[in-house]
Protein backbone atom coordinates (compact mmCIF):
# COMPACT_ATOMS: atom_id res chain seq x y z
CA UNK A 1 0.00 0.00 0.00
CA UNK A 2 1.37 3.41 -0.97
CA UNK A 3 1.86 6.11 1.64
CA UNK A 4 0.47 9.61 1.31
CA UNK A 5 2.47 12.19 -0.65
CA UNK A 6 4.11 15.13 1.15
CA UNK A 7 1.25 17.30 -0.13
CA UNK A 8 -1.30 14.97 1.51
CA UNK A 9 -2.38 13.40 -1.77
CA UNK A 10 -3.03 9.68 -1.83
CA UNK A 11 -3.77 8.98 -5.50
CA UNK A 12 -0.91 8.16 -7.86
CA UNK A 13 -0.04 7.54 -11.47
CA UNK A 14 2.09 4.40 -11.46
CA UNK A 15 5.02 3.76 -13.83
CA UNK A 16 6.70 0.35 -13.97
CA UNK A 17 10.41 0.05 -14.78
CA UNK A 18 13.28 -2.41 -14.60
CA UNK A 19 16.84 -1.22 -14.05
CA UNK A 20 20.00 -3.03 -12.97
CA UNK A 21 17.99 -6.24 -12.63
CA UNK A 22 15.53 -4.58 -10.24
CA UNK A 23 11.78 -4.26 -10.89
CA UNK A 24 10.46 -1.05 -9.36
CA UNK A 25 7.73 1.54 -9.65
CA UNK A 26 7.72 5.30 -9.73
CA UNK A 27 4.53 6.61 -8.17
CA UNK A 28 3.69 10.17 -9.24
CA UNK A 29 1.23 12.10 -7.08
CA UNK A 30 -1.90 12.98 -9.05
CA UNK A 31 -2.30 16.16 -7.00
CA UNK A 32 1.18 17.76 -7.03
CA UNK A 33 3.25 15.71 -9.48
CA UNK A 34 5.97 14.67 -7.02
CA UNK A 35 7.31 11.21 -7.79
CA UNK A 36 8.98 8.66 -5.58
CA UNK A 37 10.58 5.30 -6.12
CA UNK A 38 8.59 2.39 -4.74
CA UNK A 39 9.51 0.44 -2.73
CA UNK A 40 11.49 3.16 -0.95
CA UNK A 41 15.24 2.49 -1.32
CA UNK A 42 17.82 2.84 1.42
CA UNK A 43 15.92 3.52 4.59
CA UNK A 44 17.72 5.81 7.01
CA UNK A 45 19.51 3.10 8.99
CA UNK A 46 21.05 1.64 5.82
CA UNK A 47 22.43 4.81 4.27
CA UNK A 48 25.62 5.26 6.27
CA UNK A 49 26.79 1.70 5.67
CA UNK A 50 25.76 1.67 2.00
CA UNK A 51 27.45 4.90 0.96
CA UNK A 52 30.58 4.26 2.94
CA UNK A 53 31.02 0.96 1.11
CA UNK A 54 30.61 2.48 -2.36
CA UNK A 55 33.61 3.06 -4.61
CA UNK A 56 31.77 5.17 -7.21
CA UNK A 57 34.39 7.86 -6.63
CA UNK A 58 36.68 5.79 -8.83
CA UNK A 59 34.17 6.12 -11.66
CA UNK A 60 33.92 9.85 -10.98
CA UNK A 61 37.67 10.20 -11.20
CA UNK A 62 37.71 8.28 -14.49
CA UNK A 63 35.20 10.82 -15.82
CA UNK A 64 36.80 13.79 -14.06
CA UNK A 65 37.05 15.96 -17.22
CA UNK A 66 33.36 15.45 -17.97
CA UNK A 67 32.40 16.09 -14.34
CA UNK A 68 34.46 19.28 -14.23
CA UNK A 69 32.72 20.57 -17.35
CA UNK A 70 29.34 19.79 -15.81
CA UNK A 71 30.24 21.32 -12.44
CA UNK A 72 31.68 24.43 -14.08
CA UNK A 73 28.25 25.13 -15.56
CA UNK A 74 26.77 24.82 -12.08
CA UNK A 75 29.33 27.26 -10.70
CA UNK A 76 28.50 29.80 -13.42
CA UNK A 77 24.87 29.79 -12.29
CA UNK A 78 25.87 30.19 -8.64
CA UNK A 79 28.19 33.08 -9.58
CA UNK A 80 25.21 35.05 -10.89
CA UNK A 81 23.73 35.16 -7.39
CA UNK A 82 26.78 34.84 -5.10
CA UNK A 83 30.14 35.78 -6.52
CA UNK A 84 32.07 34.73 -3.41
CA UNK A 85 31.69 33.67 0.20
CA UNK A 86 31.49 30.55 2.33
CA UNK A 87 30.17 27.57 0.38
CA UNK A 88 29.10 24.14 1.62
CA UNK A 89 28.41 21.22 -0.69
CA UNK A 90 26.35 18.41 0.80
CA UNK A 91 27.21 15.10 -0.85
CA UNK A 92 30.58 16.27 -2.15
CA UNK A 93 32.02 12.83 -3.00
CA UNK A 94 35.79 13.33 -3.64
CA UNK A 95 35.46 17.13 -3.70
CA UNK A 96 35.72 17.98 -7.41
CA UNK A 97 33.26 20.85 -6.95
CA UNK A 98 34.99 22.02 -3.75
CA UNK A 99 38.29 22.17 -5.60
CA UNK A 100 36.67 24.13 -8.45
CA UNK A 101 34.88 26.55 -6.11
CA UNK A 102 38.03 27.25 -4.10
CA UNK A 103 39.85 28.09 -7.32
CA UNK A 104 37.11 30.56 -8.21
CA UNK A 105 36.91 32.80 -5.15
CA UNK A 106 34.88 30.76 -2.66
CA UNK A 107 35.81 29.47 0.76
CA UNK A 108 34.41 26.01 0.07
CA UNK A 109 33.82 22.95 2.23
CA UNK A 110 32.19 19.59 1.55
CA UNK A 111 30.54 16.82 3.51
CA UNK A 112 29.65 13.32 2.36
CA UNK A 113 28.44 10.09 3.94
CA UNK A 114 31.37 8.21 2.41
CA UNK A 115 34.56 8.44 4.46
CA UNK A 116 36.38 6.59 1.68
CA UNK A 117 35.47 9.31 -0.82
CA UNK A 118 36.33 12.26 1.44
CA UNK A 119 39.61 10.70 2.57
CA UNK A 120 40.58 10.08 -1.04
CA UNK A 121 39.64 13.65 -2.04
CA UNK A 122 41.68 15.16 0.77
CA UNK A 123 44.79 13.47 -0.52
CA UNK A 124 44.17 13.67 -4.27
CA UNK A 125 43.10 17.34 -4.41
CA UNK A 126 44.89 18.67 -1.34
CA UNK A 127 41.59 19.35 0.43
CA UNK A 128 42.61 18.44 3.96
CA UNK A 129 40.44 20.48 6.31
CA UNK A 130 37.94 21.07 3.49
CA UNK A 131 36.20 17.68 3.36
CA UNK A 132 34.60 15.66 6.13
CA UNK A 133 32.35 12.67 6.56
CA UNK A 134 28.76 13.28 7.58
CA UNK A 135 25.50 14.97 6.67
CA UNK A 136 23.98 18.36 7.42
CA UNK A 137 22.37 17.13 10.63
CA UNK A 138 25.87 16.47 12.00
CA UNK A 139 26.45 20.25 11.80
CA UNK A 140 23.27 21.13 13.65
CA UNK A 141 25.12 22.69 16.56
CA UNK A 142 27.59 24.53 14.32
CA UNK A 143 27.15 28.31 14.46
CA UNK A 144 28.75 28.84 11.03
CA UNK A 145 26.41 30.20 8.34
CA UNK A 146 27.04 29.68 4.64
CA UNK A 147 26.50 32.01 1.72
CA UNK A 148 25.91 29.05 -0.59
CA UNK A 149 24.71 25.54 0.19
CA UNK A 150 24.75 23.19 -2.79
CA UNK A 151 23.09 19.83 -3.41
CA UNK A 152 24.30 18.60 -6.78
CA UNK A 153 22.45 15.37 -7.55
CA UNK A 154 21.99 14.64 -3.86
CA UNK A 155 18.49 15.80 -2.85
CA UNK A 156 16.87 12.83 -4.62
CA UNK A 157 18.75 10.53 -2.18
CA UNK A 158 17.42 12.16 1.00
CA UNK A 159 14.42 10.48 2.61
CA UNK A 160 13.19 13.23 4.94
CA UNK A 161 13.55 16.22 2.66
CA UNK A 162 11.35 18.57 4.69
CA UNK A 163 13.57 18.00 7.72
CA UNK A 164 16.57 18.66 5.45
CA UNK A 165 15.11 21.99 4.34
CA UNK A 166 14.77 23.06 7.98
CA UNK A 167 18.43 22.22 8.55
CA UNK A 168 19.37 24.19 5.42
CA UNK A 169 17.51 27.28 6.62
CA UNK A 170 19.41 27.15 9.91
CA UNK A 171 22.77 26.78 8.13
CA UNK A 172 22.21 29.49 5.49
CA UNK A 173 23.38 33.06 6.00
CA UNK A 174 20.49 35.60 5.98
CA UNK A 175 21.07 36.40 2.31
CA UNK A 176 22.48 33.00 1.39
CA UNK A 177 21.34 30.85 -1.53
CA UNK A 178 20.41 27.20 -1.84
CA UNK A 179 21.51 25.55 -5.09
CA UNK A 180 19.87 22.28 -6.13
CA UNK A 181 20.46 20.08 -9.17
CA UNK A 182 18.52 16.87 -9.62
CA UNK A 183 17.29 14.62 -12.44
CA UNK A 184 14.10 15.95 -14.05
CA UNK A 185 11.45 13.21 -14.15
CA UNK A 186 9.34 15.23 -16.57
CA UNK A 187 12.11 15.43 -19.16
CA UNK A 188 11.87 14.39 -22.80
CA UNK A 189 14.98 12.28 -22.22
CA UNK A 190 13.24 10.17 -19.57
CA UNK A 191 10.25 9.65 -21.85
CA UNK A 192 12.51 8.66 -24.76
CA UNK A 193 14.98 6.47 -22.87
CA UNK A 194 12.48 4.82 -20.50
CA UNK A 195 14.20 2.40 -18.07
CA UNK A 196 17.67 3.25 -19.39
CA UNK A 197 17.34 6.90 -18.32
CA UNK A 198 20.21 7.89 -16.01
CA UNK A 199 17.87 9.38 -13.40
CA UNK A 200 16.61 5.97 -12.37
CA UNK A 201 18.60 4.41 -9.56
CA UNK A 202 16.18 2.08 -7.75
CA UNK A 203 18.70 1.30 -5.03
CA UNK A 204 19.42 4.97 -4.23
CA UNK A 205 17.04 7.58 -5.68
CA UNK A 206 14.06 8.02 -3.38
CA UNK A 207 12.52 11.04 -5.13
CA UNK A 208 11.73 11.80 -8.74
CA UNK A 209 11.43 15.56 -8.97
CA UNK A 210 10.07 17.69 -11.76
CA UNK A 211 10.09 21.47 -11.82
CA UNK A 212 6.77 22.47 -10.25
CA UNK A 213 6.75 19.89 -7.43
CA UNK A 214 10.28 20.85 -6.36
CA UNK A 215 9.42 24.56 -6.44
CA UNK A 216 6.22 23.92 -4.47
CA UNK A 217 8.05 21.94 -1.77
CA UNK A 218 10.64 24.71 -1.41
CA UNK A 219 7.95 27.38 -1.09
CA UNK A 220 6.01 25.28 1.41
CA UNK A 221 9.16 24.99 3.52
CA UNK A 222 10.02 28.68 3.67
CA UNK A 223 12.01 29.37 0.50
CA UNK A 224 11.44 31.66 -2.46
CA UNK A 225 12.56 30.68 -5.94
CA UNK A 226 14.99 33.03 -7.68
CA UNK A 227 15.96 30.79 -10.61
CA UNK A 228 14.56 27.62 -12.10
CA UNK A 229 15.42 25.91 -15.38
CA UNK A 230 16.29 22.62 -17.02
CA UNK A 231 19.35 21.69 -19.06
CA UNK A 232 20.89 18.53 -20.43
CA UNK A 233 22.98 16.41 -18.13
CA UNK A 234 26.58 15.30 -18.55
CA UNK A 235 25.31 12.02 -19.98
CA UNK A 236 24.29 13.41 -23.36
CA UNK A 237 27.33 14.78 -25.13
CA UNK A 238 26.74 14.92 -28.89
CA UNK A 239 28.91 12.90 -31.29
CA UNK A 240 29.00 12.51 -35.08
CA UNK A 241 26.90 9.36 -35.34
CA UNK A 242 23.27 8.30 -35.70
CA UNK A 243 23.02 8.16 -31.92
CA UNK A 244 24.56 11.62 -31.80
CA UNK A 245 21.92 12.88 -34.24
CA UNK A 246 19.12 11.53 -32.03
CA UNK A 247 20.73 13.26 -29.05
CA UNK A 248 20.88 16.52 -31.02
CA UNK A 249 17.14 16.27 -31.73
CA UNK A 250 16.42 15.69 -28.04
CA UNK A 251 18.69 18.60 -27.11
CA UNK A 252 16.68 20.85 -29.41
CA UNK A 253 13.38 19.62 -27.96
CA UNK A 254 14.75 20.16 -24.44
CA UNK A 255 15.66 23.74 -25.30
CA UNK A 256 12.36 24.59 -27.04
CA UNK A 257 10.08 23.00 -24.46
CA UNK A 258 12.32 23.45 -21.37
CA UNK A 259 12.29 19.72 -20.69
CA UNK A 260 15.97 18.88 -20.21
CA UNK A 261 16.78 16.00 -17.92
CA UNK A 262 18.73 18.05 -15.40
CA UNK A 263 16.65 20.32 -13.16
CA UNK A 264 18.31 23.35 -11.55
CA UNK A 265 16.73 25.51 -8.85
CA UNK A 266 18.21 28.41 -6.88
CA UNK A 267 16.31 29.58 -3.80
CA UNK A 268 16.63 31.92 -0.81
CA UNK A 269 14.98 31.99 2.57
CA UNK A 270 11.60 33.69 2.25
CA UNK A 271 12.14 35.74 5.40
Amino acid sequence: MYINCLCGGYKYRVYNFKRDGVDFEVIECSRCGLGRTWPIPLLKEDKQVFYNEQDDFNERLEQAALWRKFLNRALKIIKKYKKEGDLLEVGCNVGLFIDLANRNGYNAYGIDLSKRATDFGKERFNLNGRLSQGSLIDRKGDSKRYDVIAYIHVMEHIERIEDEFNLIKSALAPDGILYIETPNFNSCWRKALKSSWYGFSPKQHIWQFSRKPLEDILKKNGFKIIFSATRHSMHHEISFSFKGFIKAVLHLASFIFNCGDNLTVVAKKAN
